[in-house]
């Protein structure tokens, strides 16, 4: 987990030292069993939200023991939820403070992917909240251990890649050089690449993949005034809302980073460096 809660700080860090509020992980030298890329947009979700709805005090990412499991626990001091609406929050599109259905303030998704992942990954979810003093996002998870097979090792980087599973991934890029240059890249590691460069040719190569589509990597700006968060919008009403996807931006801007983790997009930031790509396809392969 102290890898996981490292990238967390290093996307949501900036944000909350603008707004003076504090931000801590304790890892605690956890290991845990889990599918990566999906648990870390769980927790990138209920960071994002616990950030959006503390107004003072901070946010504590915790690993810790519970039984023979592990607890992550995302801890604000933030409004509260009134014990009416703790069922209510995890429904798709609706915001606690927001009933006039502000776009600008969200689309109140975050919350109802998160249920929906952990349902998808077998871990239990659990919530616990005070009005005016904070609350807190539990998700249970099994232990790993570092003797088991299925934890990458030290030398996970310099291994060759499994070529017993294929991925196929949507990339969508408006640039042709990027496009071939990925799928070029990408060829050697059993994975097929469906390229497109506007969100009509993603959405056209969506409904005709005769496989799964396992993940969508999209670049930020795309041909006119469309963007990658529309376009993942799009391929996920067709691939399903589970669907793992990655926003590729040189924009570091909060507006942008909130608007990828309210979509529940891992965010890779431009230069995009390879490494970091083979690293995401080689956790879709185990």
């Amino acid at each position: 987990m102290r890898d996981v809660f490292r990238r967390l700080y290093q996307q949501f860090g900036g944000d909350a030292e603008a707004r003076d509020i504090s931000l801590r992980f304790r890892a605690a030298r956890r290991l845990v069993l889990s599918d990566p890329l999906l648990l870390e947009r769980v927790l990138a979700n209920l960071v994002q939200n616990a950030l959006r709805y503390t107004r003072q005090g901070g946010v504590l990412v915790a690993a810790r023991r519970r039984g023979t499991n592990v607890a992550l626990e995302v801890w604000d001091t933030g409004v509260g939820i009134p014990p009416e609406k703790l069922e209510l929050v995890f429904e798709e599109f609706y915001q606690i403070d927001n009933p006039e259905r502000d776009r600008s303030r969200g689309l109140g998704m975050g919350l109802a992917i998160v249920r929906r992942l952990c349902n998808l990954l077998g871990h239990s979810l659990e919530v616990h909240s005070k009005p005016a003093r904070g609350s807190v996002f539990r998700v249970v998870v099994p232990p790993g251990s570092p003797h088991d097979p299925a934890q990458p090792s030290l030398e996970a980087e310099t291994r060759p890649p499994r070529t017993d599973v294929r991925v196929t991934m949507l990339l969508i890029d408006d640039e042709r050089a990027i496009r071939e240059a990925t799928r070029e890249l990408l060829l050697p590691l059993q994975v097929d690449v469906l390229i497109a460069a506007t969100i009509a040719e993603a959405v056209e190569l969506a409904q005709q993949a005769t496989a799964p589509i396992d993940v969508i990597l999209s670049d930020w700006r795309l041909r006119g005034t469309e963007t990658g968060v529309e376009a993942v919008r799009a391929v996920r009403r067709i691939c399903g809302e589970a669907t793992p996807a990655v926003l590729v931006t040189g924009d570091t801007s909060a507006d942008v980073l909130t608007l990828a983790h309210e979509n529940g997009l891992v965010v890779l930031h431009k230069p995009l460096q390879p490494r970091e790509l083979l690293r995401l396809i080689r956790r879709l392969q185990r």
